[in-house]
């Protein structure tokens, strides 16, 4: 018996083409497979590392993100903001210009 596809799995599953039983459990079998595939390759991608938002920041007080700006690329402890709403870290940044990251950018790592 030939493998289904996953084109012929749809069309069955569509209602285009009408087909027996046996045939209509194969295609729910080979797109069962088909999701279980997809998850598994979305599971072992890293999530997106997007610069954080303020509020996104706000939630991570006392927790280390990775600042990317001129001379400050690497790890800092978020301390918070000031009630002026200047956020602060640890070791202190100064005014240099910066963005936050729940983890180290993948051009960075060498």
């Amino acid at each position: 018996m030939t493998r289904m596809t996953r084109e012929e799995a749809a069309e069955i599953l569509d209602g285009r083409n009408i087909v027996d039983r046996a045939a209509y459990l194969e295609a729910l079998e080979v797109a069962a497979n088909a999701l279980c595939e997809s998850a598994a390759l979305r599971a072992d991608a890293p999530p997106p590392n997007d610069p954080l938002t303020l509020e996104e920041l706000r939630e991570m007080d006392g927790e280390p993100v990775w600042l990317r700006g001129t001379g400050l690329n690497r790890w800092y402890i978020f301390n918070g903001f000031s009630l002026d709403g200047i956020p602060h870290f640890m070791p202190e940044i100064g005014w240099k210009p910066w963005a936050a990251y729940r983890r180290r950018p993948e051009e960075e790592i060498t």
